[in-house]
């Protein structure tokens, strides 16, 4: 899976090598609602400025008819992965809606 972040300096960061088939969405877009966490570490992402969209690349199969609300928070965290399927990030700042 590829992520694409747009920052408001005008740059396009990716993120991944777009080269993964078979990988799941952060979501699952099938179903109504659904929720997920995900960290980009400094060094992925490699730029400054705010981040003001993010666009995340699938295969042509998926669907993704239900999900058509979505609402993203950002954060800064000092962790570099989750521990566990209980390990969240909490505080996180409603930042973009689609």
């Amino acid at each position: 899976m590829t992520s694409l972040f747009a920052l408001n300096a005008n740059a396009q960061v990716n993120v991944g090598t777009g080269t993964l088939t078979g990988q799941a969405l952060p979501i699952e877009p099938y179903y109504g609602y659904s929720y997920s966490q995900s960290i980009y570490l400094a060094s992925e992402i490699n730029a400054n400025g705010s981040i003001t969209g993010i666009t995340f690349y699938t295969d042509a199969g998926t669907i993704i008819s239900n999900s058509n609300d979505w609402v993203v928070y950002l954060g800064h965290t000092t962790k570099s992965s989750f521990t566990s399927s209980s390990d969240w990030v909490s505080g996180l700042t409603q930042s973009l809606t689609e």
